[in-house]
């Protein structure tokens, strides 16, 4: 008896290990992936799986630790600064631009821009509406789309003395639609009704609203230029740093309720309320500013990324992370991209080189100091097939500093910089 009891007890106490060993968060960024030292804007999932990134330098796909790389060179896209992304139901994938909107459904890529859309401005945010319509807000304008054609949002119809700058939209599932202006909130009912907060009738900040969600008891939340505003049965409550657990000062860029209904609200850095409880990301993790923009997946993981993650990619799950792509397993260059990269980079006490053939050839890969001078043979003129092709090497004898790699090509030569640091 005395047995099975503490049998019972050393059980129990490995099932509490292991949940406390449980990894909750995780960063990635150029030491850990491929990704390059920039800033990413935005994540999105599609239904395989992929995670698709967007930074200044192109679009990243990464599943399972596969890498492929977009840009200007190697697909449809006519600028690499990329910004929002989302994947619709049919999994295809819409993307802004500073050069326009580009959709790609993993075999063509299609553009809209001012030469056949009509945009003046570059679109910075797209929405998919639970009524399956596609909106994008471009400048301070919205346009529908109606699966022919981008139309701006008239906004006369809503009433003379209402601004045209209409730079929010939500629509909730009933098909009521809330939209943002400068001259107040308009919630827009299905029978054409409307109702307008304007001055002196919400405390909202005029024209400076930037998303919304709703609880599932029907709260309305919404992200502004001085916090978070709660609406319910007429009252409004406003949270700011001074007066709840919020992280941040004002601007609140993203809001998202998890499966398990807690709010998470992107503004730099990360916190999230439940039950009149709040949280803060940095109280659990090293990234001073942890994101903006927020993307939830299917198993409750929890994205964070925007320009003021100070580039980095941040991954938490109070329960235990799900996910990871680092480090480097296979990386497909596609043409036209770089032929020769390091991860990671600066590297400590090892590394690997990435390169690109295009035809079978005599390879050599050295690491010379800046004076020229040779610290490190990887590849001395061996035969390499054409392809993609990753060497792991060992830098624990090499001292700390800056290194040029030079590959060796039969009929040309590629360098690249290299950081060597010290843990």
């Amino acid at each position: 008896m005395k047995i099975s009891k503490y049998i019972i007890f050393f059980l129990g106490f490995l099932s509490l290990s292991g949940t406390f060993q449980a990894e909750t968060w995780k960063k990635f960024n150029n030491y850990n992936t491929i990704l390059p030292e920039d800033l990413y804007y935005s994540l999105a999932i599609d239904s395989n799986g992929y995670k698709w990134i967007t930074t200044s330098l192109g679009l990243y796909r990464v599943k399972n630790h596969n890498w492929t790389i977009f840009n200007t060179e190697n697909s449809g896209l006519k600028s690499n600064v990329l910004s929002n992304i989302k994947v619709d139901k049919y999994n295809k994938k819409w993307i802004c631009s500073d050069s326009g909107l580009f959709v790609f459904n993993d075999t063509t890529w299609q553009v809209y821009n001012s030469e056949n859309s009509g945009f003046f401005y570059k679109p910075s945010r797209i929405y998919f509406t639970p009524s399956n319509k596609i909106w994008l807000s471009v400048g301070r304008s919205l346009y529908l789309y109606d699966f022919k054609e981008w139309v701006r949002f008239d906004t006369t119809s809503l009433g003379k003395n209402l601004s045209k700058h209409i730079n929010f939209l939500y629509e909730e599932e009933g098909g009521a639609y809330w939209l943002n202006s400068d001259s107040g909130l308009v919630r827009i009912f299905p029978d054409g009704t409307r109702y307008i907060f304007g001055r002196g009738l919400t405390p909202l900040p005029l024209g400076d609203v930037y998303c919304m969600v709703i609880g599932s008891d029907s709260t309305k939340w919404f992200g502004t230029s001085k916090g978070v505003f709660k609406y319910k049965l007429g009252e409004w409550v406003n949270y700011t740093n001074m007066n709840s657990g919020l992280c941040g000062r004002y601007t609140v860029y993203d809001l998202a309720f998890d499966k398990k209904n807690t709010l998470w609200i992107g503004m730099g850095c990360v916190s999230s309320f439940k039950d009149g409880k709040w949280f803060s990301l940095n109280e659990v993790i090293d990234v001073p500013y942890s994101g903006q923009y927020i993307t939830i997946d299917k198993n409750n993981d929890k994205w964070f990324t925007g320009i003021a993650s100070f580039a980095n990619i941040v991954l938490y799950n109070e329960d235990g992370i799900t996910n990871d792509f680092s480090p480097v397993e296979e990386l497909d260059m596609g043409f036209g991209s770089q032929p020769l990269s390091c991860y990671p980079n600066p590297i400590t006490s090892e590394g690997r080189i990435i390169f690109e053939t295009k035809k079978n050839d005599y390879v050599s890969i050295t690491l010379c100091d800046l004076f020229g001078r040779e610290i490190l043979t990887i590849l001395k003129n061996d035969f390499i097939e054409a392809g993609t092709h990753g060497i792991q090497f060992s830098s624990k004898n090499i001292p700390s500093g800056f290194y040029n790699c030079i590959l060796k090509y039969s009929d040309r030569i590629e360098t690249l910089k290299v950081v060597k640091v010290t843990n």
